[in-house]
């Protein structure tokens, strides 16, 4: 079963965004993890690196409210503000914005690696499994979910025996995994089992007293 650290871990980048908007905005916190959610999902769907890209956006959105529409919009905000239809955008004048605009860029603390974006998948003697095969499977299940698979280099005509599977968001791998450590699955009717992928080093470093 995938442990609580784990999943921290799967979801560093968005753990730093989910911060920022619950302590730094002080955004309601089921609202936000419903937003993320829905980004999560977005990624699923094959939209890449959507959460990332959010994260741009915000700096980008900050940056013109302060060095730009402030001032282009000062004159029009202050005629609002006098006739009383300003609403929520009254702070929105050069000099009384809300953003700081001294704040520096924020940045996730964290990447996700490949390696806590991979599964390994073995397949059973005799019953080979293309990479084809384990690409449309995955992505009729899981969505646009497959950024590369790593086949076992082999000779001509020696079956593979096993595969990495690097996915395009950790998140999916626990829907993968199912809360589990190692999950089975049927390919075109032949077994297969995932599991999470552990480099060599990290095995030899936990085998060791």
């Amino acid at each position: 079963m995938i442990t609580t650290e784990e999943l921290k871990s799967f979801h560093a980048i968005d753990r730093e965004i989910f911060s920022r908007l619950v302590i730094n905005l002080r955004r309601d916190v089921a609202v936000s993890m419903r937003v993320i959610a829905f980004w999560i999902w977005l990624e699923e769907l094959g939209y890449p690196n959507i959460i990332l890209k959010m994260i741009s956006a915000v700096q980008a959105i900050t940056k013109t409210v302060n060095d730009v529409l402030a001032r282009a919009f000062e004159d029009i905000a202050q005629q609002a503000r006098a006739s009383g239809s300003s609403g929520s955008g009254r702070n929105v004048v050069a000099g009384e914005s809300s953003l700081n605009p001294r704040a520096q860029p924020w940045k996730p603390n964290a990447q996700v690696s490949h390696d806590d974006r991979t599964i390994f998948i073995t397949f059973s003697r005799g019953y080979p499994v293309g990479e084809s095969e384990i690409r449309g499977y995955f992505i009729r299940r899981f969505g646009e979910c497959v950024e590369a698979i790593h086949m076992q280099e082999v000779a001509v005509n020696v079956q593979p025996l096993y595969a990495r599977m690097v996915l395009r968001s950790a998140s999916t791998m626990a829907r993968i995994l199912e809360g589990r450590e190692r999950a089975k699955y049927v390919i075109n009717g032949k077994h297969v089992w995932i599991r999470r992928f552990v480099p060599r080093q990290q095995m030899r470093s936990s085998l060791r007293p």
